[in-house]
């Protein structure tokens, strides 16, 4: 099951980060809990601001002078409003004025559930597994290239 997951992932985000690495990708979809270090780096290699071998901290100094992830460090769990944010900042998806105008988890959380990636129901404190991060990512992908 993992394996033709890991496939899947592949196959729908080819395109971002060409090289890949396949160890790196598993590890992510086996965390419980996805943390800012990986959220980083899932959101500068998917906007190309990094490349696919850059370490977490290069991956985390893109989105440090942000105010996305305040005063969290590497290891701290990332929230999925937190994720969103990244993922649009990382991305350069506007597709919420407020999120456009105010740049705030809140708002980036609200794009998301807009685009129906999100259930309007989630807890913007919600901690974020790896599995659910890559689908997060690639629903994304999929729907900001129509």
């Amino acid at each position: 099951m993992k394996k033709s997951f890991v496939l899947l992932v592949f196959a729908f985000l080819g395109g971002w980060c060409f090289a890949q690495s396949a160890a790196h990708i598993e590890a992510i979809v086996e965390m419980k809990t996805l943390s800012v270090g990986e959220a980083c780096y899932l959101a500068a290699c998917a906007g190309e601001k990094i490349t696919d071998d850059a370490s977490l901290e290069k991956a985390f100094d893109v989105f440090k002078d942000t105010k996305i992830l305040g005063d969290k460090t590497l290891q701290d769990t990332v929230r999925i409003d937190e994720f969103a944010n990244l993922l649009l900042h990382g991305l350069g998806i506007e597709k919420n004025l407020w999120h456009s105008a105010v740049k705030s988890n809140h708002y980036a959380l609200k794009t998301l559930i807009g685009m129906g990636i999100l259930n309007k129901r989630i807890s913007p404190s919600k901690e974020v597994s790896g599995n659910e991060a890559l689908r997060i990512l690639t629903e994304l992908l999929n729907r900001s290239t129509r």
